[in-house]
């Protein structure tokens, strides 16, 4: 008697998932846009607005929702992570690229080298795909780093600019 393969397992495993999970199955890939994203020679920053236009009502991406929390011991507000995420559409993702892509464009050319430092997040992405749309090279700064560590990079990479979160903005700085 034949086993059912790996690869026939996870079909099925998939199918099912598309069976019983509604969110799952909102997230299926559209046949008609992976087909409009696969033809040849498309630029990067092509299939991007494809991507987005088709899918502009789905969420795009996610992250934990914060709640500030004042301690009334010592008066300082510290970040709390709730158990639910925030999610904008892949049409808010894309309003925010165009507004990031066209802040950048007086001070980015194609082929300009941005640093970025700034931890993962909605953010982060924002700038990573205008940047993209901008034809520019992004250049991620580790945020655990040293400043120390982190002028080679600059020095060697030479970005027009750094786009930094707040929370690293001295370090950009520096």
């Amino acid at each position: 008697m034949a086993t059912d393969s790996r690869e026939e397992r996870l079909a099925r495993r998939i199918e099912d998932l598309y069976a019983s999970d509604p969110q799952f199955a909102d997230a299926r890939p559209s046949d008609a846009i992976t087909a409009a994203i696969d033809q040849p020679g498309l630029r990067l920053p092509h299939i991007i607005r494809t991507l987005m236009e088709g899918y502009a009502d789905r969420a795009a991406l996610g992250q934990r929702t914060v709640q500030f929390v004042d301690d009334p011991n010592t008066g300082r507000t510290s970040a709390e992570l709730l158990h639910h995420f925030q999610t904008i559409s892949y049409r808010e993702l894309s309003e925010r690229v165009g507004a990031v892509a066209s802040a950048l464009a007086a001070d980015v050319r194609p082929g300009d080298r941005v640093a970025v430092l700034g931890f993962t997040s909605v953010d982060y992405t924002t700038i990573d795909v205008a940047l993209i749309q901008a034809g520019a090279v992004s250049v991620p700064l580790q945020t655990s780093a040293a400043v120390t560590q982190l002028r080679p990079v600059v020095a060697e990479t030479e970005p027009s600019l750094i786009a930094s979160s707040v929370d690293y903005l001295a370090n950009a700085v520096e």
